[in-house]
């Protein structure tokens, strides 16, 4: 019964979340689910939810990845503190590069002086805009890091 259960809570979060984004209509989810309710075979229903699951998870980027907003920045800070400025336009808005080149050294060797990052979590996030709070291990007043979406891809942006 425990693997029934797991089987239609797979079945419908997978057909959910296809339905979220528009690519099965609703009456077509219902019958979906309803076909595999029926279904005399559901360790094979099961796992073919699971690896249904796991491949939607990676399409979409669910769980991670390098174009997280605390990747962007961890990448972004360990880009400045080395002075590898190409990275650095990787991850950071047009302005942001301006001010950094303008600045010189100040900005590299704050990051280094503060140190290690010891957490990294996003406060805010939403379409176009996330804020991430950093605390670095010899930071009393740690920064918090605002990005934008720019091309489908988050980039920090100082001001």
């Amino acid at each position: 019964m425990g693997g029934y259960l797991f089987l239609t809570a797979c079945v419908t979060l997978t057909v959910g979340f296809v339905f979220y984004n528009r690519r099965l209509s609703q009456q077509d989810a219902v019958a979906i689910i309803e076909k595999i309710k029926k279904s005399p075979k559901p360790a094979l229903i099961a796992g073919i939810a699971v690896i249904g699951i796991l491949c939607l998870a990676f399409m979409f980027g669910i769980g991670g990845g390098s174009n997280e907003p605390t990747t962007v920045v961890k990448k972004f800070v360990a880009a400045v503190k080395k002075g590898d400025y190409a990275t650095v336009g990787k991850y950071s808005t047009p302005d942001t590069m301006q001010l950094l080149t303008r600045s010189g050294d100040q900005v590299k060797n704050r990051m280094q002086m503060v140190g290690k990052i010891t957490s990294c979590k996003i406060t805010f996030i939403n379409e176009y805009t996330a804020r991430v709070s950093v605390t670095f291990e010899n930071d009393k007043d740690p920064p918090d890091f605002v990005l934008e979406k720019i091309d489908g891809k988050w980039k920090v942006r100082m001001r």
